[in-house]
């Protein structure tokens, strides 16, 4: 049996106890904010309370706090962390760095930091970073093949790892995309994506539309074993915005998968099962079918896009052999692949001349077979007949699809069942003079004392006074908290023999009690702390350029500097200003967010860097940090001056703490492109704006628009390309740089 981790999407309390009983080890899940899927139907803190109940030993659960905050919102963070360490999850997912100094300085001992894919770690010194920064586990990029998932599990073997395995695919990395933002207002950051890589774009030169970014749905199979074999700590599938029917079957599959491995049919099984509830075309995306490990090498393997058709395909159930129409009803007869039922959900893809296809969506109503007789399923026949929607022309040969079984619901568990959370705590009951001393101490105030008053009297007859304290008190009703252990001491170190305690008054004092320790929480959790970070002696950074000023030169969607690219033509004696732009005498250089050869990258910054300190000063240079693991890379180099740049936000004060207190060689840093206007408490003055003519791409992918998009092949490939794209008046440019594809909003 596998003993890697088997995490699964819960959307709702009712998709976590679904997960769990299908074989889940963990699940993922959001409250009602700061969650990047702000449209699940996600978790109150009384569902958390109720989960946590629930779970066996070994089963765990973590909580996303996996978007963008501001100054002005993080009081209402801190109160939301306060509120979850009450249930101590197993670990919080977080993408802001500022939550992520708030946690490890604050909270460490009740919420683990684990970072976030939003965070587009995809690299050693990535994970390197993170680990510095407190992080116990990191959820790695989507992006990363096989290799490259072996290669930083080699080189960082002391935090945990967790890989996404199945689910939808991102066209762009996650954290660094734009589109929402850009075209509707709606941030990716904030939790509200509006999917734009599902829409049809049209291309200026052939008019032909196509759903250019949409991406396959994920689905590894067996090569989840692969990442178990190579030290992998967690698996992750993607769907809180799926059903509990989802979650179970996709549950079974993987399961099926780690623990069954010689059971192809019953994995076969669950595999389709899966696929019917939900699944677009399918791959097993960069993981295990980008079909390459070297720049220099030609892609082989299947198209990571789904330009004709973004949504829901199920699995392939059957052939249309011929249609025709019987009385006033169109029939078609089926080459069937699998069994099909009344009632089923079927599919068939109209292609259309303009690229995308138009779906043909129906419930089979009648089903016949071959000589007319009607059915309810298809019996393992071969050939069957089924009633198609009116007015539909379908050609022979075309593929119908089962987007939905008749009986796929599954019957709800039972969520009153469940018992509310409640946190226990240790007590010390001193009786004696009339009086009950209370003692204890909380996660959230390690000294709490009360004293009541109680009639104490003299017993006739034997009494076990310390039992009914223990029973009294193991009775919290209503309140967050409950007995742990209890020592009860007499102030005179006396016996309770003879000692009577009014049960009334003692059940008055126990609801008093009790009442005070929830009050105490709750004010706890209102009330904010001063801020740890002194701010007082830091030195006014300098005012960096309006952003589009230090963009390459000739670069029209391209924002960062190639450093291969810029190395290539210093060592050539080329002139570098046509490479990096110099602004007042300063040469900018602003740092690519994606870097998968991370070893070429650093050893061409390094000697660029040598050769332009030698050509124009250290102390003329600014370098632009856009992933967090440049941060390691300033940290390492603490005589080049530095700047957060766009893509290392810089949303909140505790965010910008981080540099401040790492960095030295820090000189400046850009607002949060996403929320210029946002306030930087304590750095408002020095925070510069981006200016109003910035560009950021939409998208930055490693899909090749090229390949999967057009289909076109690699060979004799120059690994480069542009293209013009257009939807809804608006234009938009595609660029391929080194297999990397680049989407930006024209003017």
């Amino acid at each position: 049996m596998s003993m890697i981790e088997l995490a699964l999407p819960a959307g709702s309390l009712q998709s976590a106890l679904v997960a769990f009983e299908n074989g889940a080890d963990a699940v993922y899940l959001g409250l009602q904010s700061f969650s990047a899927r702000k449209g699940a139907t996600n978790f109150s803190f009384e569902d958390i309370g109720r989960l946590k109940t629930s779970l066996t030993k070994n089963q765990k659960f973590y909580v996303t706090v996996n978007t963008l905050a501001t100054d002005h919102e993080m009081p209402q963070v801190e109160s939301m962390l306060r509120r979850l360490a009450l249930y101590e999850p197993d670990g919080v997912i977080v993408q802001d760095l500022g939550i992520a100094k708030m946690i490890k300085t604050q909270y460490l001992d009740r919420l683990l930091l684990h970072g976030s894919t939003q965070l587009a770690v995809h690299t050693v010194s990535g994970v390197q970073s993170m680990a510095s920064l407190g992080f116990s586990r990191v959820v790695l990029s989507r992006e990363l093949t096989i290799d490259e998932i072996a290669a930083i599990r080699t080189a960082c073997p002391d935090i945990e790892l967790k890989v996404f395995i199945h689910g939808a695919l991102c066209y762009g990395f996650s954290g660094l995309c734009m589109a929402s933002d850009i075209l509707v207002g709606r941030s990716a950051n904030k939790g509200e994506c509006a999917q734009i890589c599902r829409t049809w774009f049209t291309r200026t030169d052939t008019s032909k539309s196509g759903n250019y970014f949409s991406m396959t749905d994920l689905d590894i199979g067996t090569a989840v074993r692969t990442l178990d074999q190579i030290g992998i700590n967690s698996l992750k599938i993607e769907g809180r915005m799926k059903s509990p029917a989802y979650v179970g079957a996709v549950t079974r599959y993987y399961r099926l998968l780690l623990d069954r491995r010689n059971d192809s049919s019953a994995i076969e099984q669950a595999r389709k099962e899966a696929h019917i509830i939900f699944s677009r075309e399918r791959s097993a995306g960069w993981l295990s079918s980008y079909g390459r490990t070297n720049k220099s090498d030609s892609r082989r393997g299947p198209r990571l896009s789904t330009v004709s058709y973004p949504s829901h395909t199920g699995i392939a159930i059957g052939e249309i052999e011929e249609t025709r129409t019987n009385r006033t009803e169109m029939v078609a007869k089926l080459r069937l692949y699998g069994p099909i039922a009344l009632h089923d959900g079927l599919l068939i893809r109209k292609a259309e001349s303009s690229g995308i296809d138009t779906p043909v969506k129906f419930g089979l109503g009648k089903l016949w077979d071959v000589h007319g007789k009607s059915l309810i399923d298809s019996q393992h026949l071969s050939h069957v007949y089924i009633l198609l929607p009116e007015s539909v022309d379908i050609e022979p040969g075309t593929p119908i699809y089962m987007i939905s079984k008749h009986d796929q619901e599954i019957p709800l568990i039972s969520e009153k069942a469940l018992t509310p959370y409640r946190e226990p705590m240790d007590i010390e009951c001193l009786i004696g003079n009339n009086i009950i001393e209370l003692h204890s101490s909380t996660f959230f105030d390690p000294s709490i004392t009360q004293r009541y008053q109680i009639d104490i009297g003299i017993a006739n007859t034997p009494q076990n006074t310390i039992d009914n304290v223990l029973k009294i008190f193991a009775s919290s009703g209503s309140s967050l908290f409950t007995l742990g252990t209890l020592s009860v001491r007499h102030t005179n170190n006396g016996t309770f023999e003879h000692v009577f305690l009014p049960l009334s008054q003692l059940k008055q004092i126990r609801r008093q009690w009790y009442a005070h320790i929830d009050q105490l929480y709750d004010r706890w959790c209102s009330v904010q702390p001063p801020r740890t970070t002194k701010t007082t002696g830091h030195t006014p950074w300098e005012q960096l350029p309006a952003r589009t000023m230090i963009i390459p030169p000739g670069e029209r969607g391209i924002i960062w500097v190639d450093i291969v690219k810029a190395l290539v033509a210093s060592e050539h004696g080329l002139n570098i200003l046509d490479y990096i732009s110099m602004v007042d005498n300063k040469l900018y250089i602003p740092l690519q967010p994606v870097m998968f050869e991370e070893e070429l990258f650093v050893q061409s910054l390094n000697k660029l860097v040598k050769d332009l300190s030698s050509a124009y000063g250290k102390a003329n240079l600014r370098l632009g940090l856009n992933n967090v693991a440049h941060i390691k890379w300033a940290e390492n180099n603490p005589d080049i001056p530095c700047f957060a740049d766009v893509y290392l936000y810089m949303s909140n004060s505790l965010a910008v703490d981080i540099l401040v207190e790492r960095l030295p060689n820090l000189v400046g840093l850009y607002r949060w492109v996403e929320h210029p206007a946002t306030e930087l408490t304590e750095y408002r003055e020095t925070a510069s704006p981006v200016g109003k003519d910035f560009n950021m791409p939409l998208f930055i992918s490693r899909s090749c628009f090229r390949y999967d998009s057009l289909g076109l092949s690699c060979d004799n490939c120059p690994r480069r390309g542009s293209w013009e794209l257009e939807q809804t008046g608006k234009r938009f440019l595609v660029e391929v740089r080194d297999c990397l594809t680049v989407v930006s909003l024209l003017p």
